[in-house]
């Protein structure tokens, strides 16, 4: 399942939703948790609404298949988020950034 999950991941990160929902279609309870912490951190580099629409359906139909655990996907992102955070307050080196995410 990990090549699963690794092909969900590239479509996501390419907006290629009609691949990533494809694959929800094939995937176990633990890769959809997978997927759905994907989606969430996903939601952070969006930039129109256009894919904004399209990252929530395909939540919409991760959580749909089967998608559970959402106290994992939340931290997670939410940790990203403070990293994100952190990174565009001021300008840092990959080395600070990497530091900055280590802390957390």
């Amino acid at each position: 399942m990990i090549e699963l999950g690794q092909l969900f991941q590239g479509a996501v990160s390419s907006h290629d939703w009609e691949l990533a929902e494809s694959l929800i279609l094939s995937a176990d309870p633990q890769t959809l948790n997978d997927a759905l912490c994907v989606t969430l951190d996903a939601t952070w580099f969006l930039s129109t609404h256009q894919e904004l629409y399209g990252i929530t359906e395909l939540i919409k139909k991760i959580i749909a298949s089967g998608a559970y655990d959402f106290t994992r996907a939340i931290f997670r992102t939410s940790f990203l988020a403070s990293c994100v955070s952190a990174c565009q307050s001021r300008t840092m080196s990959l080395a600070d950034t990497v530091t900055v995410m280590a802390q957390r």
